[in-house]
């Protein structure tokens, strides 16, 4: 018998990130852009390839 957790929490796609100062360029300041995940997975499939940059996008 197979048991499913039926309630998972939902993936929010258009999260925002606190920005430190106004004026100031910050990496991370809209999900959608760029976040914390993509660039890991970005780095990670770069180093897989040995290659410079890895590139994700969004679906």
């Amino acid at each position: 018998m197979v048991i499913v957790n039926q309630w998972q929490s939902c993936i929010n796609m258009a999260l925002t990130f606190r920005i430190k100062e106004y004026v100031k360029y910050q990496e991370f300041e809209y999900a959608r852009i760029t976040n914390p995940t993509r660039k890991k997975c970005e780095t990670l499939i770069a180093k897989l390839e040995n290659g410079k940059y890895g590139f994700g996008f969004p679906l």
